[in-house]
């Protein structure tokens, strides 16, 4: 069999173009030996646009002619059937052929017959629709192989992708790597571009595909709200949050649709390293509780307390760390970046919509004006959600906010308990270096080395994901047995503590009134560590953390005082940091002296922060060690303290 006879094989076949593996028999017989390589160049060249089709062409010819001299170059399919398509559209064997090609080369062939026919585009694909219908009336109604280009395009997007639209929200989900993952309208249209070529397919073809996708299945959002604790993990085992147990979903009308990124194992435990960084992140025990039972209820899709936390602390102090191994065991695509300040914009809302954690960075300083966006999503009821160029719709929010602030945001209107009540402030005093930011005298107090392949090298290990996945549903089991959080205060103590870390240098002042008096003429002379462990005591009292020393610093600072002075060979002992009496250079505040009667004061903060009522009768205590008397102003005592204290409200869960 010569070349030409081959060609005559395969473009005469009366069943259609012949398949791959027929056509590898046809060069075998033929006796064209090409390399595997040669005879896929040979086999693609239908698929190859118009324009760059002739230089594969006349490559393959030359090829084929040094391999073989004298021998017939063939003429390929799709050129073959531009030719004889002209000759009758109702032709069986020019149907059978075009059936058999894929969207571009069908489009390629109509673009070349109404170039020599001069019959517009439509009527071409109604009559070969009309002749396919008559001949092969059932191939026709059941694939849909020659209806208008957009459906060609939508079914090949169909049957290579597994698909279905929110009914309520017009969002196109797909399925890939084991989870539903949403897929943007600019994706889809990409995709039936590539697939109808750029020049083969309009604005209008491609609209119309979307049209058809977002019909093919719908499915509403009722099915994947109606088991909040189910959850599928990382190997698309799906597994309940509430029971810790592997569950099999046999409802037709439940769907997983959120796929974390840790692997479900109840038997692995949170790695050492984890629970190290997140002590020294979040001292405070209660906190640091709290803290777990947060992020643990990101794996339950209700608001059932409405809390967002704010991590408030200077720069460098870990916050980011921690939320970077959240974002790791949850799954990057369930989480947002929405600030508290932004959630009233346009289309915030949305961002949150099917999310398990809305974390933000660096939240900004500005105050809160507008809370009511921010009070709606915490209150977990239905709202309405807006996106831009989508039709709105209601649905249920449930991400978990975490915001992390070097400076808090003030609350702009101080009487809006609605906004302080879903807010827990949790402290971060500490601060991690590298060596590069270490300074000349080393670490100080509040001052850790920074690991910077920390992250990396626990979420890299998946049981080390596994393990914290356990820590986090430990923290939700809490949550739910304790009907709260374990930090637990009256909405007046937490507006406080609020209002005090928003504005710090306003509770230090109010210490400082209470406890010295200012004196500029040098004869002051507090001892930094006495004030600072005397405050210590004063913010368990109206229960607020504790500042770092540089933060303890820097509001001196502001306050108008020089935290950095120092008096060599000081011969004054401490008169309430015992600890600091070995510093024979200590810190000393020239600019404050302490009042008359400064030790009462400390003795009934003491008793108020150990639970006991000052007013009460009691044993002697024995009596802190004095400074001279410097004439200074009298104060008041329990009674004054007790003002302060926030006592007697009601509790705040």
């Amino acid at each position: 069999m010569d070349a030409r006879e081959m060609v005559s094989r395969i473009n005469g076949n009366p069943e259609g173009i012949l398949s791959k593996s027929e056509f590898i028999e046809v060069l075998a017989e033929a006796k064209f030996e090409l390399p595997d390589e040669f005879i896929e160049q040979i086999w693609n060249i239908v698929h190859i646009p118009t324009e760059t089709k002739r230089n594969a062409e006349e490559s393959i010819d030359a090829k084929i002619a040094e391999l073989y001299p004298g021998q017939a170059i063939p003429v390929w399919s799709v050129e073959h059937l531009k030719i004889t398509c002209k000759e009758d559209l109702k032709d069986p064997e020019f149907l059978a052929r075009f059936i058999e090609l894929d969207p571009v080369d069908r489009e390629e062939i109509i673009i070349a017959f109404m170039k020599t026919s001069k019959i517009g585009k439509k009527a071409i694909k109604d009559t070969i629709k009309a002749s396919i219908a008559k001949i092969w009336p059932e191939s026709c109604s059941s694939c849909g192989c020659v209806s208008a280009l957009s459906d060609m395009i939508a079914l090949e997007i169909l049957n290579n992708n597994k698909l279905c639209t929110v009914k309520e929200s017009g969002t196109i989900l797909k399925f890939e790597n084991g989870g539903w993952s949403e897929m943007s309208e600019i994706e889809l249209k990409a995709t039936a571009q590539e697939i109808g070529g750029k020049t083969g397919v309009t604005n209008k073809d491609i609209e119309e595909v979307v049209g058809r996708i977002k019909r093919d299945k719908l499915i509403s959002m009722e099915y994947f709200e109606r088991r909040p604790e189910l959850f599928m993990d990382a190997n698309g085992d799906v597994f309940n949050a509430i029971t810790r147990q592997f569950e099999e979903v046999t409802d037709s009308n439940v769907t997983v649709i959120h796929k974390i990124g840790a692997v479900f194992n109840p038997t692995i435990k949170p790695p050492k390293e984890f629970l190290d960084v997140v002590e020294l992140i979040i001292p405070d025990e209660m906190e640091r509780k709290t803290l777990q039972e947060h992020v643990g209820s990101c794996l339950y899709r209700k608001m059932l307390y409405d809390k967002s936390i704010i991590i408030y602390g200077k720069t460098r102090n870990g916050k980011t760390t921690f939320m970077q191994i959240i974002e790791a065991v949850l799954g990057e695509a369930n989480t947002a970046t929405t600030s508290l300040q932004d959630l009233s914009k346009n289309f915030r809302l949305y961002t949150l919509w099917r999310k398990l954690f809305n974390f933000m960075d660096e939240l900004p300083p500005d105050a809160v004006r507008n809370t009511s966006a921010f009070k709606t999503l915490q209150g977990g009821g239905r709202t309405t959600i807006e996106q831009k160029y989508g039709i709105p719709f209601e649905a249920s929010l449930y991400a978990k906010s975490i915001f992390a602030a070097n400076l808090l945001p003030m609350a702009a209107n101080k009487d809006d308990d609605g906004y302080y009540s879903r807010i827990i402030v949790l402290h971060a005093p500490n601060t991690f270096l590298t060596e590069e930011q270490i300074g000349p005298d080393g670490l100080q107090d509040g001052e850790y080395h920074a690991d910077p392949n920390l992250v990396d090298e626990i979420i890299s290990n998946p049981d080390n994901l596994s393990g914290i996945l356990n820590w986090m549903l430990e923290g939700l089991a809490r949550l739910n047995e304790q009907k709260g959080y374990s930090l637990k205060l009256t909405l007046e103590e937490n507006k406080a503590r609020y209002d005090a870390m928003a504005a710090p240098e306003g509770e230090l002042g109010k210490f400082i009134d209470m406890i010295c008096y200012k004196d500029y003429s040098g004869n002051g002379l507090v001892r930094k560590a006495d004030l600072k462990a005397m405050y210590e005591v004063y913010c368990k009292v109206v229960k607020i953390p504790s500042p770092s020393m540089q933060e303890f610093n820097k509001t001196l600072k502001i306050l108008g005082h020089n935290p950095d002075y120092r008096k060599i060979d000081y011969t004054e002992k401490p008169v309430y940091a015992s600890y600091d009496a070995e510093h024979k250079s200590p810190y000393l505040i020239k600019t404050l002296k302490l009042k008359d009667g400064w030790q009462t004061i400390m003795e009934d903060l003491q008793r108020l922060a150990d639970g006991v009522d000052p007013t009460t009768p009691r044993p002697e205590d024995p009596v802190l060690e004095q400074s001279e008397p410097d004439g200074g102003q009298e104060v008041g005592g329990a009674e004054d303290i007790l003002k302060n204290s926030g006592e007697g409200q009601t509790e705040f869960k």
